[in-house]
């Protein structure tokens, strides 16, 4: 089926844009012009520069877009990423550079990175001597796909060496083929490096990851760390999923849309979707039942339907069908419930 049109504001599935002004920078000192850059877009160099601004990720595709045909060759996620420090990161950059250890560092960046997005999928997975980032970031254009995940790959490692100070082992798997660039991998991690593997994910080997970091500042921690709640809060980034989630089922409940559907619209996987879902205990099915058990009893209160239309309406098969749904969801038949409201 098509997918439905979201029915929220598009700054519910956003980027902060003040943190792509670093690439917007960085291509300018390059000679790129900012018309060229913004084509298509609407955007202002005004805007980057406000923290509060924050534009749809297909506005965001379509700058990197024209950032990628720009720069003429593949490869711009790694190049770009490289260049990133933690300060351009804004809360979750001082978080990350304050904190005790390495290992909490890295658990920190876990937690605060959907102060960047809502459309990328980050895990962290440990032992006594490594930590593996997980990236799932899949954009329905595998191109832009392509892109992010370079930048998370080359960024996180360039963060690894700033926070210990030195070189550190990394190994990296991908879930693309090379892409034509197999040497600017090679040149920028010094483990191996994986093609057409099952996840993307970055490797890093240390046999003191919990000695204190030279930059651990604890006051500064743990005021860049309220900063970084207030601010994950605020974009509300599991709820708001469930919101959009809720609000794409409710545009046609007795048709929903599928949870393919849903990840296609949001520019995540479906794993990422039922992730986000599962943080507030329920799952897709569940919102389906949730969204119906409302409509159908907001049609119950208008006298003018029959039950018999309002269970023809909501698709039920029958209205002893609808009874029986009405029932498990409120404890009562909808004839109990009628009685109540007229």
């Amino acid at each position: 089926m098509t997918p439905k049109k979201l029915l929220v504001a598009p700054q519910d599935c956003s980027f902060p844009l003040f943190y792509s002004l670093a690439l917007v920078s960085w291509l300018n000192r390059r000679g790129a012009n900012f018309e060229e850059l913004f084509a298509e877009t609407g955007l202002t160099i005004e805007q980057f520069c406000d923290p509060q601004s924050r534009v749809s990720f297909k506005t965001i595709s379509k700058l990197i877009a024209n950032a990628e045909r720009y720069y003429g060759k593949p490869g711009l996620g790694l190049e770009f990423g490289k260049k990133l420090t933690l300060s351009s990161l804004g809360n979750l950059g001082q978080v990350c550079m304050t904190s005790e250890s390495n290992r909490v560092s890295c658990r920190m960046f876990e937690k605060y990175y959907n102060t960047l997005t809502l459309v990328m999928d980050m895990e962290l997975r440990g032992t006594k001597d490594s930590l593996t980032f997980v990236f799932d970031w899949k954009f329905k254009e595998a191109a832009q796909n392509r892109y992010y995940v370079d930048v998370c790959l080359a960024a996180t490692a360039r963060f690894l060496r700033m926070l210990l100070n030195r070189d550190v082992e990394t190994s990296v798997t991908l879930t693309e083929d090379d892409g034509g660039y197999p040497d600017a991998y090679k040149a920028l991690f010094t483990g191996d490096v994986q093609f057409n593997q099952p996840s993307n994910s970055l490797t890093f080997f240390s046999d003191n990851l919990d000695e204190v970091l030279p930059s651990a500042n604890p006051l500064n921690f743990a005021q860049a760390r309220k900063r970084a709640e207030a601010e994950l809060a605020k974009i509300g980034s599991p709820q708001t999923i469930l919101e959009i989630v809720e609000a794409m089922i409710n545009n046609d409940v007795t048709n929903p849309p599928s949870l393919v559907d849903i990840s296609n619209e949001l520019g995540i996987s479906e794993r990422s979707v039922q992730r986000h879902l599962k943080d507030h205990n329920t799952s897709y099915r569940q919102c389906v039942d949730n969204v119906l058990s409302k409509k159908t009893k907001v049609l119950l209160t208008n006298p003018d339907m029959t039950i018999r239309q309002v269970s023809e309406l909501m698709n039920f098969d029958t209205p002893a069908s609808l009874t029986r749904s009405f029932k498990r969801w409120y404890g009562i038949t909808p004839s109990e419930f009628r009685e109540t409201q007229f």
